[in-house]
């Protein structure tokens, strides 16, 4: 591989880490928020603020997940995809 293929998974790396990294902040701010609120499930229904960045978070999460599952199987379509888009 190249150098500049190398320095794209880096790239795609360090970029998922940093949005597990501020997702999982985001899930404890949430957790918080839901705590501090002392209404259990019924929150839920009506979408907090805690409930709204729980939901996020997660997503956020799975997202990260996903990428991070690309890089570990080095699925190098995908990546040329996504490069592909962002360049464009």
């Amino acid at each position: 591989m190249s150098i500049f293929k190398e320095a794209k998974y880096l790239v795609y790396l360090n970029f998922n880490i940093i949005i597990a990294f501020y997702s999982s902040i985001l899930l404890a701010f949430g957790i918080v928020l839901q705590i501090g609120e002392e209404k259990g499930i019924k929150t839920f229904s009506r979408l907090s603020i805690g409930a709204f960045s729980i939901c996020v978070s997660i997503l956020d999460l799975l997202i990260a997940g996903c990428g991070l599952w690309i890089f570990a199987k080095r699925k190098s379509s995908v990546l040329n995809y996504a490069s592909y888009t962002c360049i464009r």
